[in-house]
């Protein structure tokens, strides 16, 4: 089985780095002030949700794409080598940002920030930066059936909308597929040249690699606890990895039902944090240099 399917399916996977495991160490001995990626309107609106916003998590992974696959390059084949890395990558940054929020005894994580970048060519960065949440009408309630704290990087607001509704956030998902697709032959290429004419190889062979994205992240998910993907979508890269390649990724956001869950989320008056967004706008910007003297 490929990392694209197995590594979901369990949260703790990916050591989470001996720094990472001090700053939450001095965190829970009081050692360190407490800190959010939030903005105001969303602290304020997150307490009158009934949640504690307790510090910045942080998940990231750096993965060498030194494996090169040339087996059945003369048909279409999916290059599982870069599947599995980029999976790698993602999973082990998402997992880490919640052995942070785990340590610290938080019922989840919001999303800030999700990036990547590569450096050298072939390191490639995965990272994922959020606030763990503690929700303190009912702790470690809205964790999920796996006993990890839910991941979520929809807006306040649409958490918000959707806990009234009893639905829980599980986790973001991801299902990658790289695909290769042969070169026609000369004689293909040229008796092509004049002609309107679809290309089956390559309609099949990216059919496929969508069909195979979609599938990992149905099944990452499923096995995480989620019995529905909301906002799903599937984003191609073309020629990532070489010509006649590309990347499929399918990402989505898990979440589950919980009966009786709106029952316990309160009514919160959604002016209060739209005055404070309004009155931060024009609030006063820190400059990084010295003042000039007065003449």
């Amino acid at each position: 089985m490929s990392t694209n399917q197995s590594a979901g399916a369990d949260w703790t996977a990916g050591t989470l780095p001996a720094a990472a495991q001090s700053r939450i160490q001095r965190f829970a001995q009081g050692g360190s002030v407490a800190s959010s990626l939030s903005s105001y309107s969303e602290h304020v609106l997150l307490q009158d949700m009934g949640f504690e916003p307790i510090s910045a998590v942080v998940g990231l992974s750096v993965v060498h794409l030194g494996q090169i696959q040339v087996a059945g390059l003369k048909q279409p084949v999916e290059l599982e080598a870069y599947s599995n890395a980029i999976s790698m990558g993602l999973l082990y940054a998402l997992t880490r940002v919640q052995q942070e929020a785990h340590l610290l005894g938080a019922d989840g994580v919001l999303l800030q920030s999700i990036d990547e970048k590569n450096f050298d060519g072939e390191e490639h960065l995965y990272s994922m930066q959020g606030t763990a949440l503690r929700f303190t009408p009912h702790p470690g309630g809205l964790r999920t059936p796996t006993g990890a704290p839910f991941v979520c990087s929809s807006s306040v607001m649409t958490l918000y909308q959707m806990l009234r509704r009893s639905r829980v956030p599980v986790n973001v998902g991801y299902g990658v597929c790289v695909y290769h697709v042969p070169h026609r032959s000369l004689r293909q290429a040229l008796g092509q040249t004049f002609q309107n004419l679809e290309v089956p190889v390559f309609t099949d062979g990216w059919y496929t690699a969508r069909e195979i994205a979609m599938s990992r992240l149905e099944a990452q998910l499923g096995q995480a606890g989620a019995d529905t993907i909301m906002h799903a979508k599937i984003v191609e890269q073309e020629g990532a990895f070489g010509e006649h390649t590309a990347e499929f990724r399918a990402v989505g956001h898990g979440w589950r039902l919980m009966q009786g869950l709106a029952n316990v989320i309160p009514d919160v008056d959604l002016s209060v944090a739209s005055l404070i967004e309004q009155g931060s706008v024009h609030s006063a910007t820190l400059v990084d240099h010295p003042a000039k003297p007065v003449r």
